[in-house]
């Protein structure tokens, strides 16, 4: 259970930056 930490605490803010990057870039496009 203690190794589920440490690879959350690495892999959420890179799933997140990714995200938040599909969703910008997804916008952006969409934009006129």
């Amino acid at each position: 259970m203690n190794i589920v930490w440490p690879v959350t605490g690495l892999y959420f803010p890179l799933v997140g930056l990714w995200f938040y990057y599909s969703m910008g870039r997804s916008v952006a496009l969409d934009a006129p």
